[in-house]
């Protein structure tokens, strides 16, 4: 029984050896694609869909091309049918209250309706519109994050309850909001990203 068990510790530390190869091997073809060969993290990683509709209302709105993208691929990975338990829709996940408010602001009389809102160029209108909101409040793009994620509601009670430091209410906090504080660090990052593999565009 002892040489049984022997065998199978032996061929459980084999097979955890070979799966650690697998993916270190995987992380760095990855990692040496990334590093030289730009057109695959544009393309595979880190694409530029819907560059019309992000172009024209990033422009339109003042609000940075790059920065559009990074919520969009942290909202739903460009999955244009994306749809949360919380019920907020498309590419830049928006749910029905807040487009309620972003249209009764942008176009009241538009017949524009939530249904709309899985199409791309309607998701991304009235995502870039409310960042525009977004940034004209807090201006800090970090601020911006945590308030799209979390509602802006919530962002400015956290900031009062402090000195208007994002990062300080972080430091106490980031245990009870992780998502959040996870969200605001994961479109930093990915816009960082987006700004230095599109530099020369």
């Amino acid at each position: 029984m002892g040489e049984i068990r022997i065998e199978i510790f032996r061929k459980i530390g084999v097979f955890r050896i070979v799966f650690f190869k697998i993916f270190l091997g995987l992380a760095l073809i990855i990692f040496v694609l990334f590093l030289f060969y730009p057109h695959f993290a544009k393309n595979c990683l880190f694409p530029k869909k819907y560059h019309d509709s992000v172009s024209k209302y990033s422009s339109e709105y003042n609000v940075d091309e790059n920065y559009v993208y990074s919520i969009i691929y942290s909202e739903s990975r460009f999955d244009e049918k994306a749809k949360s338990e919380a019920g907020a829709r498309g590419l830049m996940q928006i749910t029905k209250d807040t487009f309620n408010w972003a249209k009764s602001r942008l176009e009241p009389n538009s017949q524009t309706t939530y249904e709309d809102i899985f199409d791309p160029a309607v998701n991304i209108k009235y995502g870039t519109y409310i960042l525009s909101t977004l940034f004209k409040e807090f201006e800090d793009g970090r601020i911006v994050a945590a308030a799209y994620h979390a509602g802006r509601g919530k962002v400015s009670k956290w900031l009062s309850q402090g000195d208007g430091s994002l990062d300080e209410f972080f430091s106490e906090n980031k245990n009870k909001v992780p998502a959040t504080y996870e969200y605001v660090n994961k479109v930093i990052e990915t816009q960082q990203i987006y700004k230095k593999l599109y530099s020369e565009v």
